[in-house]
C-alpha cells in the first residue's frame, strides 16, 4: 500500500469547506483577538464579537454586517443566512479606537433554529420593526451602563439599512456611516427585479435622521448591487450627511484599503 502525503494547504483547504459559515465567522473573529458574547434582546438572540472592554473612554464603535446569503438560489432560501467571511470584521480589526463590537443580526452566527426565527427573518422581514427594535434592545442594554458613552453605527450594505433605521431611537448614538449602504430598499428590489421585502422597513420612507448626528456615507461608482445612484437621492434629504464617492470601487472591493484613512477623516471632523 502506497503511503499518501497531502500537503497542509490542501488539508486546510478541506477543513474549511466543512466548516459551517458561523463556524468561519469565530475564526475569522477568533483571528483577530476579538471576544465572543452572547446577548438576549426583547425577541431575538445575538452573537457578538467585541474587543476589549464596550464603551471604554466613552466611545464605541458598532460594526452591523450585511445580509450574508439569505437565499440559496433565486428561489430557495438559505437554512443558514451567516456569510463564510464578513468584511465588516475585518474593518473592526483596522480600528484604532479602543472599544469596538460586532453587531451580530437576528438568527445569523448560529442562531438561526432559535425559536424565535423564521426564515421571513432573514429574506422578506430583514429590515422589519422586529429585526430593528431587537437590535436596538442589544445596544441600549449597553449603553444605559454607560451614560456619558457615544457611539458611532457602522453597516456595510444592508447592515447600512439597519444602522439607518437604529439610529433615532437611540440618543446616545453620534454618528451613522455607511458603507455601499441599501438606504432605497424599494427601488433595489425593483432594480433587481426582486419581489418587495414586504414586511421591512425602508429608510427612504422614514423621516431624516435627526441633526444631532452626523452621518458619513461611503459609495461606489462600480457598485451593481447598491449603485450609487440608489441612495443618493435619500443622503441628500438628510440633515448633517457627507458622501464619500470612490470612482472604482464595487460593492466588495476596495473598502479595507481606504478604512484607516476614512476613519482618520471622520475623526478629524469639527464637531
Amino acid at each position: 500500500m502506497t503511503n499518501r502525503f497531502y500537503p497542509v494547504q490542501l488539508i486546510l483547504l478541506f477543513l474549511t469547506a466543512c466548516s459551517t459559515p458561523s463556524e468561519l465567522i469565530r475564526q475569522q473573529a477568533e483571528s483577530h483577538g476579538f471576544q465572543p458574547q452572547i446577548i438576549s434582546s426583547n425577541l431575538f438572540i445575538h452573537a457578538v464579537y467585541k474587543k476589549k472592554t464596550f464603551c471604554a473612554d466613552n466611545t464605541v464603535h458598532v460594526y452591523i454586517p450585511g445580509d450574508g446569503n439569505p437565499w440559496r438560489s433565486r428561489h430557495r432560501v438559505a437554512l443558514d443566512p451567516t456569510p463564510r467571511y464578513s468584511l465588516m470584521l475585518d474593518l473592526m480589526a483596522l480600528d484604532n479606537v479602543a472599544s469596538t463590537q460586532y453587531l451580530g443580526r437576528p438568527c445569523y452566527l448560529g442562531q438561526y433554529k432559535n425559536n424565535s426565527c423564521h426564515a421571513l427573518h432573514w429574506t422578506h422581514w430583514r429590515y422589519s420593526e422586529d429585526v430593528v427594535s431587537s437590535l436596538q434592545n442589544v445596544l441600549h442594554q449597553q449603553l444605559s451602563r454607560f451614560p456619558e458613552c457615544k457611539a458611532t453605527l457602522i453597516g456595510y450594505s444592508g447592515g447600512g439599512t439597519l444602522a439607518m433605521l437604529i439610529a433615532p431611537q437611540l440618543p446616545q448614538v453620534s454618528t451613522v456611516i455607511t458603507i455601499a449602504g441599501n438606504l432605497n430598499v424599494n427601488a433595489w428590489s425593483k432594480m433587481h427585479a426582486y419581489s418587495p421585502l414586504q414586511g421591512s422597513l425602508d429608510p427612504a420612507e422614514q423621516l431624516p435622521l435627526p441633526s444631532r448626528i452626523k452621518q458619513w456615507h461611503l459609495l461606489g461608482g462600480m457598485d451593481d448591487n447598491v449603485p450609487a445612484s440608489i441612495s443618493r437621492q435619500v443622503i441628500q434629504d438628510q440633515p448633517n450627511a457627507e458622501i464619500l464617492y470612490f470612482d472604482k470601487f464595487t460593492h466588495q472591493c476596495c473598502w479595507k484599503a481606504i478604512w484607516p484613512s476614512v476613519l482618520k477623516k471622520i475623526n478629524n471632523a469639527p464637531e
